[in-house]
């Protein structure tokens, strides 16, 4: 009996014996599998973390093409308008000098507007530049005793005006004061039909001011003023401008 217990004790301890040395066989050899399955999921994860949807590009792409457009458009829409700021400017500032000797200032009236002093002859205003003397539009305000050759009458929303060069001249007891463009009246004084296929609409009452647009026939034209051979009209687009009478019909109010 005690001979045999011993012959199985032998036997349990080398079949756990040979347990151990088998496990150990295999935990060898499947820890390098499990090492590089390891490492070959970390890869895949940063490999799918690191490369983007295609279209989750191409919407940021889209977006940042956008953004960019926009951008240029935005800058170029600011120089355009800076630029045609500085030209209008330019234009606006821009005079033409002319060489006058002193002697001949005796000829010229002055005339003292704000605190600049202008010099008036022959239909033109001068002033002193640092060259010489600069012809200039006539000053809003200015005061002169006589009316500049070539000047007409003008009726615009019941008030008489004076108008040269584009330049409208109100009646005062002291004489004719410069003054801005008067404004269209709200109420027309009358309405006329064109009566030609094709009408120019002139920014003052003469052949010499330039055709800012035109009628055609047969639009009806609310009339705002009048000068003679002339009426100021406004147009269906709410713009403005002379139109010769003889090339239209006055149609009956009410």
């Amino acid at each position: 009996m005690t001979h045999r217990m011993k012959r199985m004790r032998t036997w349990t301890t080398r079949f756990l014996a040979i347990a151990m040395v088998a496990a150990g066989l295999f935990l060898s050899t499947t820890a390098p599998s499990r090492a590089e399955g390891t490492d070959k999921n970390r890869k895949e994860i940063r490999h799918h973390q690191t490369v983007r949807h295609p279209r989750v590009v191409q919407h940021r792409r889209t977006v940042q093409h956008r953004r960019t457009v926009q951008h240029r458009q935005t800058v170029q829409h600011r120089r355009t308008v800076q630029h045609r700021r500085v030209v209008r400017h330019r234009r606006v500032v821009r005079h033409r000098r002319v060489t006058m000797p002193e002697n001949r200032l005796r000829l010229h009236r002055s005339i003292r507007v704000g605190r600049f002093t202008y010099y008036f002859h022959q239909g033109h205003f001068y002033r002193r530049g640092p060259r010489g003397y600069l012809s200039v539009r006539a000053p809003f305000g200015a005061m002169m005793m006589s009316l500049p050759l070539g000047s007409v009458r003008v009726t615009v929303g019941g008030l008489d005006y004076w108008m040269a060069d584009g330049i409208y001249f109100r009646p005062e007891l002291q004489g004719y004061r410069v003054v801005t463009a008067p404004l269209p009246p709200a109420s027309a004084q009358g309405a006329i039909a064109v009566e030609v296929p094709s009408l120019n609409v002139r920014s003052g009452p003469g052949l010499d001011f330039p055709v800012v647009t035109q009628a055609v026939q047969p639009e009806v034209l609310a009339v705002i003023g009048n000068a003679p051979g002339w009426y100021y009209v406004k147009l269906p687009d709410r713009e403005v401008g002379w139109v010769m009478a003889r090339f239209t019909r006055p149609l009956p109010q009410g």
